[in-house]
């Protein structure tokens, strides 16, 4: 007999569909020679230290029983095959294990290092393994030599002109002047930056680079890691800010990277601006109020030192202050009281002299993406450990602004289209009319072979469920998590 298992497709006519995370996700198994039928045992076949898988039938609607999440899944029927049919598929659901008991989760550490094996129930034969990927966003100093190498490569890539295409300077675009009303100071910050980083996340991950033996390497496995600035020196600064990874500033700002480091080359693409601090080589260097601190030799994480505008506000008081979406990232303006776009969000940016540290030019720094993929784990972690979770597009405490915008400029800018729930987001909707910004050429939204949302033109909402918690629908997945954030249960699940 021959066994088949296809991952989050079953037309089986998508290429790179073997990534999980910690949403459970569709699996179909079935014969595909003749056979009778069978009954099976599907088990967690991770290597040791790398990923790690959990199991979950489908329930009587064919969606996942997570009340049911187990090691193994005992009893599989599979269906038998006779004469020329095809085998009938057999449903059920796996996710990537996190044992929240222990607050330890078990990614993959290299591309398909883990899978499900597939055993006869009665003999305890191993008939058949699927390999896969628990695919996450990790911290970056969790990350392997080959994972950091892997990210800095694919980005190189994309910061590379080729064929009059210019993929990083598309996402430079999107980020200028011309946007700054659209995308900050309103409530639409944190799910049109979550949107920002998957696109960038989808093209990475459908990069392949031609080698010199003929082969292609791919970059399906690649996620975007995050920067945790609120960690000291030992944690993060020496892993991050190194001649290895990020790059290590010199007395003048420059960026210098180790020899036969993929970013040696790097170019801010910002020709053409009179100002030297901006490039072509890449400026990182401290703000002068700040000019005792070394990231690479920080005691205390410099975001809680009063000394530097908004930037004393702790981890504990970015996930603690505020239990509504409108307060928690907008702050109060009137009583002076910031939410996380105005800290922790502006001083990890405001600390640098160079582009990263300047709206209309920050992504000119591939640190800006990292630092940004820790603002949205910020706000997972928010939605996460908030009583009662905020994952609910319906709920303002979720997000305060539910339904459509409008397109009157007579509005304030925060009732305007864009920054509502039902609204599509910019540029990926194609939308260049006021009172959006006057260009919107950059396509729509990259499809995922591992994941169904969101659509080509994403509506704000869907950035909010981002794993399918409120849900509990696998569509809504976005094909991303965070190794510190599970897929907890709905209230009323236990």
């Amino acid at each position: 007999m021959a066994i088949e298992i296809r991952i989050n497709d079953l037309s089986g006519t998508k290429k790179n569909t073997d990534y999980i995370g910690w949403s459970p996700r569709p699996e179909w198994v079935r014969q595909n020679t003749a056979g009778a039928a069978i009954t099976v045992d599907l088990r967690n076949n991770g290597a040791t230290n790398g990923g790690q898988v959990t199991f979950f039938p489908a329930d009587g609607q064919g969606e996942p029983d997570l009340l049911s999440p187990s090691e193994e899944l005992v009893g599989l029927e599979i269906a038998a095959v006779t004469g020329q049919e095809e085998g009938q598929w057999t449903k059920f659901f796996i996710a990537g294990k996190f044992d929240q008991v222990n607050e330890r989760s078990f990614p993959s550490k290299r591309d398909k290092d883990t899978g499900i094996g597939v055993f006869e129930s009665n003999t305890g034969t191993n008939l058949f393994t699927k390999t896969l990927m628990v695919r996450v966003r990790k911290n970056a100093t969790k990350l392997t030599p080959g994972e950091r190498d892997d990210f800095l490569t694919a980005i190189m890539h994309l910061n590379t002109k080729t064929s009059g295409n210019h993929p990083w300077q598309n996402f430079q675009n999107m980020h200028t002047d011309k946007a700054r009303f659209e995308i900050h100071g309103r409530s639409c910050f944190l799910p049109w930056h979550r949107m920002y980083l998957l696109n960038l996340e989808r093209e990475i991950q459908r990069l392949e680079i031609s080698q010199d033996d003929g082969t292609k390497k791919t970059f399906a496995h690649v996620t975007i890691p995050y920067w945790d600035f609120y960690s000291v020196a030992d944690q993060v600064a020496d892993a991050v800010h190194t001649q290895q990874f990020m790059g290590e500033a010199d007395s003048s700002g420059i960026v210098q990277f180790a020899a036969g480091h993929p970013l040696v080359n790097w170019n801010t693409n910002l020709g053409g601006i009179n100002n030297a601090a901006l490039g072509p080589k890449l400026r990182r260097g401290i703000h002068p109020a700040l000019s005792s601190w070394d990231p690479k030799q920080q005691v205390v994480p410099v975001f809680t030192n009063p000394a530097f505008g908004t930037a004393f506000r702790t981890e504990r008081d970015t996930l603690k202050d505020f239990s509504d979406y409108e307060r928690f990232n907008n702050g109060i303006p009137s009583a002076n009281i910031y939410g996380l776009e105005d800290s922790p969000h502006g001083p990890a940016q405001g600390i640098w002299v160079g582009p990263v540290g300047q709206i209309e030019f920050s992504p000119a720094d591939p640190l800006f993406f990292l630092l940004h993929c820790n603002v949205d784990r910020l706000w997972a972690m928010w939605q996460w450990k908030t009583p009662g979770y905020r994952f609910d597009a319906l709920d303002p405490a979720s997000y305060d602004k539910i339904g459509k915008g409008s397109r009157s400029t007579m509005v304030p800018r925060s009732d305007r289209v864009g920054n509502f729930t039902d609204d599509t987001l910019w540029p990926w909707n194609g939308d260049d009319q006021p009172p959006r910004p006057d260009e919107a050429s950059w396509g729509d939204m990259p499809a995922s072979d591992a994941a169904t949302a969101p659509a080509s033109k994403p509506v704000l909402k869907q950035a909010i469920d981002y794993h399918g918690q409120h849900s509990q629908n696998p569509d809504d997945y976005l094909g991303f998590d965070y190794d510190d954030i599970p897929l907890d249960y709905p209230v009323g699940l236990s």
